[in-house]
């Protein structure tokens, strides 16, 4: 069907086709052109206009009338339109200048979407499956002639991944351990250096998605340490006690207080780790002093060596288990590498865009985990990789490397960090999906 138009003066007629011939129907209230229709034949929309000046007049035809339906919020013409007569849109229009205002309709009345197009136009050509409320494509128009943009809508929300401000650290430390297989709202940080001099120490905290508390201190104070495990159950093992003194001793973490347990077999600072568990965890890379391809796993009283990495390399990020580990970075070879261990043997994954030397590393496999920021040209860049490759994620607020990373993929935070020393604590959340109808059917 069609209505309206300019034929000067503006017209309301009405004609529908047949597949064959067109026939004169009831016209609309107001005669009008350069309007927005949408709909089927039998239930039409139509919107906004000119009558001599911007309309926002609506219309709704049921096959045989028109009746009058709710304004748009604005008078508009050159508006494009799309949806249904009880789930209508509204897209962009103007006169004289463009807008990306985008409107919808409900039957009843239109209200303002909080979604706007992301190019300001008019008399745009808008397509879609005919009657469709889910799905329309607008190209051209005045101002974007060779700009296409999509709508569509599905039975999910999505909500962004983001990093988002927690509670401060009592201080600025870098090089800290952590219990990295925590979770956002109970991780541990501890050991690490202060600002300044080089100054290991044995403060141990614990976060609780909002703040920080002093825990009970670990035996050796140290810096540049690997750490594992959840807050009730973790592992800090090796680092520096010094400018080039390494240690290989280990200390656990019931959930009450630190206890020494068995020794490192190479000592070394700036290694990485990954574990569920103080029963169950690795370590990898590191400095002994040089670059390091050694790989060690914990049983909750000592540690066995492992098949070394195809790389060697100090300040790598990891997190995992002993079963599915990820390396990423590191300060020996390229910045950008990563490798995969299986409890067993070791293999090359995908690169990073960028040099994460140090950086956070969340995830609970070495399938899903993200990376985020580094210490050499520090930065806020975050990553996420899928098992095969990385992809760009939203930004951390505060450049760093060398943080307390806790957390998975989904869920976790970051704190600390240098080389501008830093207490900031950020939180991590994943992309979520989540249904936004009461009831799904099926037929």
């Amino acid at each position: 069907m069609a209505f309206g138009g300019n034929v000067t003066p503006f017209t309301a007629a009405t004609e529908e086709y047949d597949g064959t011939n067109w026939t004169n129907v009831t016209s609309m209230s107001t005669a009008r052109g350069y309007l927005g229709g949408t709909g089927l034949q039998t239930a039409a929309l139509a919107c906004g206009g000119y009558t001599g000046s911007n309309t926002a007049a609506t219309e709704e035809y049921d096959g045989t009338s028109w009746t009058a339906g709710g304004d748009l919020n604005s008078a508009k013409r050159n508006v494009s339109a799309g949806g249904t007569q009880t789930d209508g849109q509204a897209f962009g229009g103007g006169g004289p200048s463009s807008t990306t205002a985008f409107e919808k309709y409900d039957g009843t009345s239109w209200s303002t979407s909080p979604l706007t197009l992301a190019t300001a136009r008019q008399g745009a050509g808008s397509s879609g499956q005919p009657g469709s409320q889910t799905a329309n494509v607008i190209t051209g128009g005045s101002g974007a002639t060779s700009v296409t943009e999509e709508y569509n809508v599905s039975a999910n929300v999505i909500t962004a991944a983001a990093f988002a401000s927690g509670g401060n650290l009592p201080a600025s430390w870098y090089g800290t351990g952590a219990s990295q297989f925590g979770t956002q709202d109970s991780g541990l940080s501890f050991a690490g250096n202060n600002p300044g001099a080089y100054t290991g120490n044995t403060d141990s905290f614990l976060y609780d998605g909002s703040s920080w508390t002093a825990t009970p201190s670990m035996s050796t104070a140290r810096a540049y340490l690997s750490g594992f495990g959840t807050s009730t159950s973790a592992v800090g093992a090796g680092g520096a006690t010094g400018p080039g003194a390494k240690v290989t001793s280990t200390e656990e973490f019931d959930g009450s207080s630190w206890t020494n347990g068995g020794a490192l077999n190479t000592a070394r600072g700036q290694l990485a780790s990954a574990g569920a568990s103080e029963t169950s965890g690795v370590v990898f890379g590191g400095a002994e002093p040089s670059a390091s391809n050694k790989t060690e796993e914990y049983n909750g009283s000592s540690w066995t060596a492992g098949n070394t990495m195809p790389t060697s390399t100090s300040d790598p990020g990891g997190n995992g288990i002993q079963t599915s580990a990820i390396m990423v970075g590191g300060n020996t070879g390229p910045a950008t590498v990563t490798l995969e261990y299986d409890g067993t043997n070791w293999a090359s994954g995908g690169s990073t865009a960028v040099d994460h030397k140090r950086g956070g590393v969340l995830g609970a496999s070495a399938d899903d985990a993200i990376v985020c920021g580094g210490h050499s040209s520090p930065q806020t860049a975050v990553e996420g990789y899928d098992g095969t490759s990385w992809s760009s994620r939203p930004s951390m607020s505060t450049s760093r490397g060398r943080m307390a990373n806790v957390g998975t993929a989904a869920s976790g935070f970051v704190a600390g960090g240098n080389p501008s020393a830093t207490n900031a604590t950020e939180e991590w959340t994943g992309e979520t999906t989540a249904l936004n109808v009461k009831t799904l059917t099926q037929s």
